[in-house]
């Protein structure tokens, strides 16, 4: 088991080493690309990690990339590479469908090296195939969350501009170059899909898409409405500070106010879940048992119908709409 292991760690890193010689010349056309896109300053000082990843050498998407191409066209890859646009994670959707993949199969193998009773090994498989998922989740409620954090000095910023005598685009160049990530991210991406020929309008709707903020699609409705009609920008964004900043601190509160709450609701929500995996991994006959006899099927059918229903009068309880 060791030497098929070390084997197979081997192989995988001389794949790697292959890859990434293979993929040079590439990265050496992108980084010349870069040079004409990035609007972040010439001595490159200002660029982001992420924009570092994105544009650095990846073996493992060239690697991928050989497999990902049947299916890069597909529904769901097109989903994926939205989720990881919102996550901001230099993968695509194919190479994210690949790493659940793995992970899917990789839980379902450590299962049947501790316990190779079926249904521990598709229970287990099912978890590796979530844990991807989850993980994904947490970053794009992590970086949504950042993000409002920052719309408030961001807008502060054009307001200033705007009334200093810049044009529209400048503010935003200055916010790209001025403003921490998430927003800074945001704001080159879009000047890079205007330089390189999309509508202003167009690369805004598609940072609304990057990044589901309320606060934020305020924003850009605000911002489009003005470029039809006209209108005093810097004042209306000056209103939609205060409101922002409003809403930032009365969501503070409530978040205060219902943290016993939302911790009962995880707690509920989590428990039951834990201790099943539990008892099917150390003792499998016991808790199947549960699952066999009709009573007990009954009694599981109540059981989650209950904690459904308390979950959600929790949820209604402790969620208010600001």
């Amino acid at each position: 088991m060791l030497a098929a292991i070390a084997c197979f760690i081997t192989v995988f890193l001389l794949v790697l080493a292959i890859a990434g010689q293979i993929s040079s010349d590439r990265q050496k056309v992108l980084k010349r690309m870069d040079r004409y896109m990035d609007i972040t300053g010439a001595d490159g000082g200002q660029a982001t990690a992420a924009e570092d990843v994105f544009n650095g050498p990846n073996p493992m998407r060239e690697m991928l990339g050989a497999f990902g191409k049947s299916i890069e066209k597909k529904a769901l890859v097109h989903w994926l590479d939205l989720q990881l646009a919102k996550a901001e994670i230099p993968l695509k959707g194919y190479e994210f469908f690949f790493l659940d993949l793995a992970f899917v199969f990789g839980a379902a193998l450590l299962c049947l090296m501790v316990n190779p009773h079926p249904v521990s090994v598709f229970v287990t498989a099912l978890v590796g195939g979530a844990l991807p998922i989850i993980w994904l989740h947490h970053l794009q409620q992590k970086r949504l969350h950042t993000f409002n954090a920052q719309i408030a000095d961001a807008l502060v910023l054009i307001s200033n501009s705007l009334k200093a005598g810049y044009g529209f685009l400048q503010t935003m160049e200055m916010v790209a170059r001025e403003s921490p990530p998430p927003i800074r991210t945001e704001f080159a991406r879009v000047l890079k899909e205007i330089n390189l020929g999309m509508t202003t309008e167009e690369a805004l709707h598609r940072m609304v898409e990057r990044v589901p903020s309320s606060d934020w699609d305020l924003v850009v409705t605000a911002m489009l409405i003005q470029r039809q009609i006209g209108g005093n920008l810097s004042e209306i964004l000056d209103n939609i500070i205060n409101t922002i900043r409003e809403r930032v601190r009365i969501k503070g509160e409530i978040k205060t106010l219902t943290a016993q709450g939302r911790l009962s609701g995880m707690i509920i929500g989590l428990l039951p879940v834990v201790l099943s995996l539990f008892m099917l991994m150390i003792n499998p006959e016991y808790i199947l048992r549960l699952f066999k006899d009709p009573r007990g099927q009954a009694m599981l059918a109540y059981a989650f119908f209950s904690m459904v229903m308390g979950l959600m009068v929790i949820r209604k309880i402790i969620r208010v709409d600001v």
